[in-house]
């Protein structure tokens, strides 16, 4: 992500949407995710998986999660950015903004690792 279309925090993000975007990156992330850690965009989800993909090797990313089973749909993606560390990246189409959280991983580069 290169950040030329990373917004400021928005301020009139109903709480009751500020808590779900929360509970949704608790979930996917396995610990709290404060929404001040969370960066926005209004960039559209689709154009945002396009570019995402034209930007990266197609063969390295890998759509983990596709979720519609919350109030906003959700995507997971993980994708190798050197060999031992991948970056997950979660984003969440509230409607009027993306919201999205990103992490380098390590990852296990042994036998076992294709399995993973």
């Amino acid at each position: 992500m290169d950040g030329n279309n990373v917004l400021p925090f928005p301020t009139k993000i109903p709480q009751q949407d500020i808590e779900t975007i929360e509970t949704i990156m608790m979930v996917f992330r396995a610990q709290e995710i404060s929404f001040d850690q969370i960066e926005s965009t209004t960039e559209s989800l689709d154009a945002l998986l396009a570019r995402l993909r034209q930007e990266q090797d197609v063969e390295q990313i890998a759509e983990q999660v596709s979720s519609s089973a919350w109030r906003f749909r959700t995507v997971q993606l993980t994708y190798s950015i050197v060999t031992g560390k991948r970056l997950s990246l979660v984003l969440i189409d509230q409607g009027s903004y993306r919201f999205f959280h990103y992490r380098s991983e390590e990852i296990s580069v042994g036998p076992s690792a294709k399995y993973r």
